[in-house]
């Protein structure tokens, strides 16, 4: 396959950072973003990446302009890798564009460090129970996650391009806009469905006009 380009937000730490390797050991060019990027990206200077400021919560005029930049650095992008919202699938579709969501479980990043997560300094007192459980839990859970980020790196690069675990004896699986990443994360997003599956059909004759 081609050498590609792809942009990466979120290149800071985690995921995103995880993807940037990834992507670079596979011998594709990447555009690290990230907030702050002088600061924040500096450790990324040396891998062979471009570096560039980009706060995806920005206006979308600031936005655009961004990834006009981007593109000027080769010319092109040809895979984007950042958090989105399934309507963007059928918004793009028309355009050649194709979205999938990947959901991903509990991995071992710096998500839920103590250094990550903010809390309120004055607590909303009707939710001081549940934000007592919240900080409970992801105590908890950090540093304990079973998933590996690098392998959950590697396995949706597969099925981005369509490659590596996606092709069984000659022939790609199929792939679905919506992929969950983690073994932990295959019960409850089953669950969910059923449960959603059962309520349609319970509300079928009311809701069929």
């Amino acid at each position: 396959m081609a050498q590609l380009v792809w942009l990466v937000t979120g290149c800071s730490s985690g995921l995103g950072e995880q993807f940037m390797y990834a992507i670079l050991a596979h011998g594709d060019k990447v555009i690290a973003t990230g907030r702050n990027a002088s600061f924040r990206l500096q450790h990324l200077a040396g891998t062979g990446a471009a570096i560039l400021g980009l706060d995806v919560s920005l206006g979308t005029m600031q936005i655009e302009n961004t990834v006009e930049e981007a593109l000027r650095i080769y010319g092109r992008i040809d895979f984007a890798l950042e958090g989105l919202v399934e309507s963007l699938s059928q918004e793009t579709s028309h355009l050649g564009i194709q979205s999938i969501i990947f959901e991903p479980g509990l991995l071992r990043t710096q998500a839920f460090s103590p250094i990550t997560m903010c809390h309120r300094s004055i607590p909303i007192e009707d939710y001081g129970a549940l934000d007592e459980g919240v900080k409970s839990y992801l105590k908890s859970t950090y540093g304990a996650e079973l998933g590996g980020p690098r392998k959950a790196v590697e396995r949706i690069l597969d099925v981005i391009k369509r490659e590596g675990m996606v092709v069984k004896d000659g022939a790609q699986m199929p792939i679905d806009r919506w992929q969950v990443t983690g073994s932990e994360t295959f019960g409850p997003s089953l669950k969910t469905r059923r449960r959603f599956a059962r309520n349609i059909k319970t509300w079928l004759e009311s809701t069929d006009s």
